[in-house]
């Protein structure tokens, strides 16, 4: 039994002592004790009388691609890593050493884009095929594209003064619906959509503001090829008319919403006045409370979800945008402007914190017409028929 364990000791000895001595005679270069997961890292491996192909290097964290004495090696996680490095002896390899690296989290930060773009101009075609915003990562390993998300953002369309639509996407809504994508096919040229107050989750489930994103509306792909032979050419056109008397814009505005809510004036949607009428409900939904799910830090860091409810403010309504279409008859050289629609504004704060007009709903002006008479026949002075033909002599 002692003559036994004499010769198991006697193998160990010699085995390490083969190994001591290869490890005096290979060399790992140019490779950082600290490397980056998901980062590649180049390094050459030499061994003292032996050729690259000789040599093979291993490691239980990552991937090692080798081109003859240099080497590729990318960590798969933070932590340690060990490299090993072994020479083939035959069919087996023997391990002549290794080396143990400090893998560090990469805490690259993503970048929020849309069809793969950061911002400026698109076509409203190209932004109604967008699914949601998405994620590019610089720099970063492919490990960390499925661990950000988007949590919130405000979707904001800004047509000049006028803020169009705005709408808070919350947790389980952040990609774009039916609704959104048919709203992006509507847009025009110079209209601006902004994805702000962009909030995404990481890794390490803490949240992070991304800030906004803008797209200029550069390009309207859809167009209509609208042909008419009859001597009539009309020619739509808009503009915002404001009465004499702020307390008068307001009453006038009251009495039509009073009938939208009665159901006794149709409502179309301001982004598709040709569209269906809203229903009902729809357009008694414009003048309820709001309710908004937003997500609030906690003094320790972590997030608790509180709903906020926001009455409509009907001492915002200041004013109305007027349709018109304009005909000439080449007939008869006579030119008539029609009144076609007409949107009931309220005060608003565009995206970038600027003053302007949010349109709430398009009202047919026939629909209309007996109500603003009425109004006018009370207010001779400073009506809506005044400050019609006001706007046009200014024109």
């Amino acid at each position: 039994m002692k003559n036994q364990l004499r010769v198991v000791l006697s193998a160990i000895v010699v085995l390490v002592s083969l190994n001591a001595v290869y490890a005096q005679r290979f060399k790992i270069e140019q490779l950082q004790y600290r490397v980056i997961e998901g980062k590649s890292n180049l390094f050459r491996v030499t061994v003292a009388d032996k050729s690259c192909n000789e040599i093979v290097a291993t490691t239980d964290n990552g991937t090692i691609q080798q081109d003859n004495c240099v080497l590729l090696y990318t960590p798969a996680k933070p932590g340690k890593a060990r490299l090993s490095v072994a020479i083939k002896s035959g069919k087996e390899l023997e391990k002549i050493g290794d080396t143990i690296l400090s893998v560090e989290p990469n805490r690259c930060s993503p970048v929020i884009t849309l069809l793969g773009r950061t911002g400026s101009g698109i076509s409203a075609e190209e932004l109604s095929r967008a699914v949601r915003l998405e994620f590019i990562y610089p720099g970063c390993s492919d490990r960390a594209h499925s661990e950000f998300s988007v949590n919130q953002y405000w979707l904001f369309i800004r047509r000049g003064k006028e803020l169009i639509y705005s709408k808070l996407n919350v947790p389980g809504h952040t990609d774009f619906d039916v609704k959104t994508l048919a709203l992006f096919r509507n847009l025009e040229v110079g209209d601006t959509v902004m994805f702000a107050s962009i909030i995404v989750m990481g890794p390490d489930k803490k949240h992070r503001n991304m800030g906004q994103i803008k797209f200029d509306i550069a390009d309207y792909s859809t167009h209509r090829n609208d042909t008419n032979n009859s001597p009539n050419v009309g020619a739509l056109s808009s503009r915002i008319i404001s009465l004499s008397d702020t307390a008068k814009s307001h009453a006038l505005a009251m009495t039509l919403i009073n009938k939208i809510k009665a159901g006794k004036i149709k409502a179309y949607p301001y982004l598709d006045r040709n569209s269906s009428p809203l229903s009902l409900e729809e357009a008694n939904n414009i003048f309820a409370p709001t309710l908004d799910t937003i997500e609030v830090e906690e003094i320790d860091g972590g997030f608790t979800h509180k709903v906020i409810k926001t009455d409509f403010s009907f001492s915002a309504l200041n004013g109305f945008k007027v349709l018109e279409c304009t005909t000439f008859n080449s007939q008869t050289n006579a030119t008539t402007v029609k009144i076609v629609s007409v949107a009931l504004l309220t005060d608003g704060i565009l995206a970038d914190d600027s003053y302007g007009y949010q349109p709430l709903c398009w009202l047919i002006y026939d629909d209309i017409q007996e109500d603003i008479n009425t109004f006018d026949h009370k207010h001779p002075a400073g009506g809506f028929g005044d400050a019609i033909w006001k706007g046009r002599n200014k024109r």
